[in-house]
């Protein structure tokens, strides 16, 4: 805590916050973690969407 006869809290004019929220200090690291799990999932999907499989299970009307 600064107390009002400090040095610092003189120097920095104290009108309630020394710095900003914590939550806006993390913005930038959760923020990339996110994209960074976005672009994992996409990629994911992508290449299990486009796999092949060795049984298709296609029937067409003309297989009865």
């Amino acid at each position: 805590l600064l107390y009002p006869s400090s040095e610092i809290f003189d120097s920095h004019r104290y009108e309630g916050k020394v710095q900003d929220a914590y939550s806006l200090r993390c913005t930038p690291q959760v923020h990339g973690v996110v994209q960074d799990t976005v672009e994992f999932v996409e990629r994911l999907l992508e290449i299990e969407l486009n796999s092949a499989t060795d049984n298709p299970m296609i029937f067409t009307e003309e297989d009865g």
